[in-house]
């Protein structure tokens, strides 16, 4: 009756044993759209498809799953309910040992439990569904522990709502206990107690999912891209110094004040961290893309004038060796004959006079 199932959409029973609810959710739906009963465990979900074929039900899928793991099984369900496993404080008119054989310790593992399961089923909706986006959680207690607090807690954690549960009778959930203080929408579920609606102690409660965006993650993912994006421009400024330190080593120290002013009138522009239009951009933008290929076919052009600069140099000095080689052997050459005939003539006149 609150979770309203429409025929054609997508409904998750998170715990279908032993088949009850899933048949008649499927009987609402009048066998059309897609139902999943899952169950995590296995022996009870053969009463979920004994069941099933009973009453010839075609539209069902039976599922063995941790609930806690559905969201990474499956999203994208219309409405989804959850009936949690619980302490059973409301069925103890039918089972005396709920009263004896559970303590203090025992309520906390459900209470953390339901939590968790709550959470994957809120996952797995579609806060965008035409039809749905709604999360039907009940339990068989009387507990807040089991009810306010989880329900209390659902909301602080994802982006939901708590809407009417749509019947007409039970006592409206606590906003204030003892010394918790709930939110005030809070009135908007129901109870149900043993020695005033002669039935079980139950608990109903009706969540419409506003946003698909989990509030926690939606902050890191910004900063992260931020992050991303710091590093790229960071980044590509290191790059263009490095390639005019490069361009810079590898000229020769022959060039000009005047072809050195040019490079940096044409770096600015292309510099992300001189000009906003880049930062805004990302540096991902078209007219980002054709700067970037003017510059690298200008630094093109200039290392190809610095290596004719240097080719034509070169044979210059190729030259000037050549020639100093040359002259200083041809000079020794010249000086030899020269130098010789005086030499023998000193001897000749020593060797007369001695004579």
């Amino acid at each position: 009756m609150a979770l309203a199932p429409q025929e054609g959409e997508r409904v998750l029973d998170m715990a279908s044993a032993p088949g009850g609810k899933t048949t008649h959710i499927a009987a609402l739906m009048k066998n059309t759209g897609m139902l999943l009963a899952n169950d995590a465990n296995r022996d009870r979900c053969k009463a979920v498809v004994g069941n099933l074929h009973r009453l010839g039900i075609t539209n069902t899928v039976v599922c063995t799953e941790d609930g806690r793991n559905l969201p990474s099984v499956m999203k994208g369900f219309d409405r989804v309910l959850l009936d949690a496993p619980c302490s059973g404080t409301g069925v103890i008119s039918k089972d005396p040992t709920a009263k004896t054989g559970k303590d203090h310790q025992d309520i906390h593992l459900c209470s953390h439990l339901q939590k968790e399961l709550i959470v994957a089923a809120i996952d797995c909706l579609d806060a965008k569904s035409k039809t749905g986006g709604y999360l039907v959680y009940s339990t068989c207690s009387i507990l807040p522990e089991e009810n306010e607090n989880v329900v209390d807690y659902i909301l602080k954690k994802r982006h939901v709502k708590l809407v009417a549960t749509g019947l007409d009778f039970g006592e409206n959930g606590f906003t204030k206990y003892r010394e918790h203080r709930y939110h005030p929408t809070m009135n908007l579920c129901k109870r149900y107690y043993p020695h005033t609606h002669n039935m079980d102690g139950f608990f109903v409660a009706k969540i419409k999912k506003i946003s698909n965006n989990i509030p926690g993650q939606e902050q890191k993912k910004k900063k992260k891209k931020k992050g991303e994006k710091e590093e790229d421009v960071v980044e590509t400024d290191e790059g263009v110094e490095e390639m005019t330190e490069t361009e810079s080593g590898a000229s020769s120290p022959s060039k000009s004040d005047s072809t050195e002013e040019p490079k940096k009138t044409e770096q600015k522009p292309n510099n992300p961290v001189n000009n906003p239009k880049m930062k805004k951009k990302g540096g991902g933008g078209e007219k980002t893309t054709k700067d970037k290929q003017n510059t690298r076919k200008e630094r093109k052009q200039m290392k190809k004038g610095a290596l004719s600069a240097l080719e034509d140099a070169k044979p210059q000095k190729k030259k000037q060796k050549l020639e100093d080689q040359n002259k200083e052997e041809s000079k020794p050459a010249d000086s030899q004959p020269t130098q010789s005939p005086p030499k023998s003539s000193k001897k000749q006149k020593s060797k007369k006079e001695k004579s």
